[in-house]
C-alpha cells in the first residue's frame, strides 16, 4: 500500500478512478454505467443507514461529550472523544478485547475498519461469499468482508485481501467514499495530495465536506500514513453526520492570507481575500491552523542540570583522532548501552499505565517506569550506557522470546547518532547543511518503526535479512535494526499519535527536512545485538506479535522502537557539535574534542529471562 499509484493484482483496496474502464485490477471490465448504477446502489444503503441508526438515542450529532463511555485511555476532550463515544454506544466497536481500552493512537487493520464500516450500516446480508484466500469462515470480519466485497467496496475478484495489514489514511476514506457510493465533489485538494493521485476523487470529497479537517488542521492530509484508530473512527462518525445532512466546516486546501492587524490596512501583495497568494509559505495566523514559525532546538521543557559530577564518567578516548568525513559530508557519533531490566509499561504511549499491552526491555535509564518524565529521568536513575547518567536516556523496544517462551536478552545495544541528509547542491552548500543540525529539544519524545515501511528490519551475520525474524543458526548474531525521524516541527515534544511532530526527509525516508518540519536533528539508528547461543531463530517472536485479543503477527513484524532524551545538555552538545557539526567518525562514546564516554559496567544476568508473558497476565 506504500504507493497506491501501482495496481497490485491481488489487493482489493486499490481503488481506481472511475476513468479507468475495468472497476477491479484483476476482475472483468464493468461498464461506467453499471458502474453508477452501483454507486447509487450504495448511497441508496447510506440513506437506509440514517433511517435505521436515526433512531438511537446514542447518535450524538455533533454534542459535545463529557464522558467517553468506560474507556480508560479516551481523555473527553480529544478529537475522538466524541466519535469513539457515538461508536461505542451503536456498537460499531467495543474497544480492544476486554480491556477496557479504545487505544485510539493504535493503528486499524483492514478488517478492523471494514467490520465498523458494516456494522454502521446495521449489519446487512452479503449477497454472495467472497473467497479472499487468507479469510476463513470463521474470521471475525468474514460477514462484513463478504458484504463490502458484494457491494464492491472493496475488490470481489481479488486472492487475498491480508486482514491484518494497517490501513493507510487515503484508503480508509476511500473505503468510505466508496461506501457513500463514490459522491462526486467540487473544491481544491489538500496540498500535499496532487490531482494525479489515484485516491485524489476521495480526498477531494472528505476535504470538502470536513469528514478530513486536514493534519493538525492544515492544508496536508498525509495520505500514506496509516490511520490511527481514533482518526478511522472520527472519519465514520463524520462521514454518517454528512450523510445525515449536516454542514460540516471544509478542510483548508491552500494556505490562506494572513488576517490583517486591526490597526493596519491589507497587504498590497494580495488584495482579492479570496485569491490564494502567490506563493505558498505557510501563514503566520490563525494559531489554530498554522502555527507560529518554529524556535531552535532544544527549547523544549526547562533544563534539568546533572545532579552529579560529570567528571567522574569520562575518559581519556581510545581513538585521539576520529576519522575525517568533510568529504562526505556526514558526522558520526556512536555509543552503546547495555540491557537494563523488563516491564509492562510504556511512559509515551500510556503514561501511568503499569500494565501496558506488551513486555518491553528498557536500555538506558535504570528507573525508567509508566510514569517517567523528562524531570524524572534527568533527575534519577542510573544508566546501563556509555557514560552513566550522562545519558539518562530512555530506550525501549519489544521483548523478545524464543521458542520455548523465555525473554531472550540483547548482548547490547547500539545507538549510532549521525548527520548526513542534505538537499542537492554543491559539497561546500551540503557541509553548511550539516553544520545546521540542531540538538534534541528537551523533554522530546519519539517512536519509530511497525506500523511504518522501510525504515526497519532484521538481519543475521550470514546475510539473512528480512522484515521478520530471519532464522540465523547457533553461533550467529541475530540484529534488529530501527531508523528514527529526524525532522521536528519546532513546536511539539509529542503529538497525539506520538508520531507526527516528527518526519523523515522529502526523499521518501532520506534527504532534507520537509517544511512541515524544518528543524533537523541528529539522525539515529539503533541496533539490538543477540547472540544466538542455541538452537536457531526461525520461532523467535515480539511480545507485540502476541498481544492478548489480537491475532498473532509474523514473527518480528511489529518491531518498533521509543527514545525519551534525556541527555546531559553539555554533553549533548559537545557530541552535536564536534561530531556531527564537525564531521568526524566517532565511536565508542568519543566526543570528539579529547574525552569520551566511560563504559558502563557490561550487563552479567541471564541471556534467558523466565516468568514473563508476551502480555500481562
Amino acid at each position: 500500500m506504500n504507493n497506491p499509484s501501482h495496481n497490485s493484482p491481488t489487493n482489493p483496496f486499490h481503488f481506481r478512478s472511475e476513468s479507468h474502464a475495468a472497476a477491479v485490477a484483476d476482475g472483468p471490465a464493468v461498464s461506467t454505467a453499471t458502474r453508477r448504477t452501483r454507486r447509487a446502489r450504495r448511497g441508496g444503503i447510506g440513506v437506509a443507514l440514517l433511517l435505521l441508526l436515526g433512531t438511537l438515542t446514542a447518535d450524538l450529532g455533533s454534542a459535545s461529550i463529557s464522558n467517553p463511555l468506560h474507556f480508560s485511555d479516551v481523555n473527553p476532550t480529544a478529537f475522538y472523544a466524541a466519535p469513539v463515544t457515538w461508536a461505542s454506544a451503536n456498537g460499531i466497536t467495543n474497544g480492544v478485547g476486554n480491556t477496557g481500552r479504545f487505544e485510539p493512537n493504535r493503528t486499524v487493520t483492514r478488517a478492523e475498519m471494514v467490520t465498523m464500516v458494516w456494522r454502521e450500516a446495521s449489519r446487512p446480508a452479503a449477497v454472495g461469499v467472497a473467497s479472499y484466500g487468507d479469510v476463513s469462515r470463521g474470521h471475525f470480519a468474514s460477514a462484513a468482508l463478504n458484504w463490502a466485497a458484494g457491494e464492491w467496496i472493496i475488490d470481489p475478484h481479488a486472492r487475498t485481501i491480508s486482514p491484518d495489514k494497517p490501513l493507510d489514511r487515503h484508503e480508509v476514506v476511500t473505503l468510505l467514499w466508496r461506501a457513500a457510493g463514490e459522491p462526486e465533489a467540487s473544491g481544491g485538494l489538500p496540498s500535499d495530495v496532487p490531482a494525479s493521485y489515484s485516491a485524489a476523487p476521495a480526498i477531494r470529497w472528505a476535504f470538502s465536506k470536513g469528514i478530513s479537517t486536514g493534519v493538525g488542521g492544515s492544508s496536508r492530509f498525509e495520505p500514506e500514513r496509516a490511520v490511527t484508530r481514533g482518526e478511522a473512527v472520527t472519519f465514520l462518525w463524520r462521514a454518517r453526520r454528512v450523510r445525515n445532512g449536516e454542514t460540516l466546516a471544509p478542510a483548508p486546501t491552500s494556505p490562506a492570507p494572513t488576517p490583517p492587524p486591526t490597526t493596519t490596512p491589507p497587504p498590497t501583495t494580495n488584495p482579492n481575500p479570496t485569491t490564494p497568494p502567490p506563493t505558498t509559505p505557510p501563514p503566520t495566523t490563525p494559531p489554530t491552523t498554522t502555527p507560529p514559525a518554529p524556535a531552535p532546538a532544544p527549547g523544549g521543557n526547562a533544563t534539568v542540570p546533572s545532579n552529579f559530577n560529570v567528571g567522574q564518567y569520562l575518559m581519556a578516548p581510545w581513538e585521539p583522532n576520529p576519522g575525517d568525513m568533510s568529504w562526505q559530508p556526514s558526522g558520526n557519533f556512536r555509543t552503546f548501552c547495555e540491557f537494563s531490566h523488563l516491564a509492562y509499561a510504556d511512559p509515551i504511549i500510556a503514561p501511568g499505565n503499569t500494565r501496558f499491552n506488551h513486555l518491553h526491555m528498557f536500555f538506558g535509564n535504570t528507573g525508567t517506569n509508566a510514569s517517567s518524565t523528562y524531570q524524572s529521568l534527568r533527575s534519577s536513575g542510573g544508566s546501563t550506557c556509555d557514560g552513566g547518567p550522562l545519558n539518562r536516556t530512555a530506550y525501549w523496544m519489544p521483548a523478545v522470546f524464543d521458542a520455548s517462551g523465555q525473554v531472550v536478552t540483547p548482548d547490547n545495544f547500539e545507538l549510532y547518532y549521525k548527520s548526513e541528509n542534505t538537499g542537492s547542491g554543491s559539497l561546500s552548500s551540503k557541509q553548511s547543511q550539516v553544520r545546521q543540525v540542531q540538538e534534541y529539544p528537551n523533554g522530546l519524545r519519539m517512536v519509530a518503526g511497525s506500523p511504518n515501511r522501510g525504515i526497519s528490519g532484521w538481519k543475521c551475520t550470514n546475510g539473512a535479512e528480512s522484515s521478520t525474524i530471519p532464522e540465523c543458526p547457533a553461533g550467529q548474531r541475530l540484529t534488529a535494526w530501527v531508523r528514527f525521524p529526524y525532522c521536528w516541527d519546532g513546536r511539539n515534544l509529542d503529538s497525539a499519535d506520538h508520531r507526527s511532530h516528527m518526519a523523515y526527509g522529502t526523499n521518501n525516508t532520506w534527504g532534507p527536512c520537509p517544511s512541515s518540519h524544518p528543524i533537523h536533528l541528529p539522525e539515529l539508528t539503533e541496533f539490538a545485538h543477540f547472540e544466538v547461543r542455541s538452537g536457531g531463530t526461525s520461532q523467535w517472536y515480539l511480545s507485540s506479535d502476541r498481544m492478548a485479543g489480537m491475532a498473532a503477527q509474523p514473527n518480528g513484524s511489529t518491531f518498533h522502537a521509543d527514545w525519551f532524551g534525556a541527555w546531559d545538555n553539555e554533553i549533548q552538545s559537545r557530541w552535536v557539535n564536534n561530531c556531527l557539526r564537525g564531521m568526524k567518525n566517532a565511536s565508542n562514546g568519543n566526543l570528539c574534542d579529547g574525552q569520551q564516554l566511560r563504559p558502563p559496567a557490561n550487563y552479567s544476568g541471564p541471556n534467558r529471562i523466565s516468568g514473563y508473558t508476551p502480555s500481562p497476565r
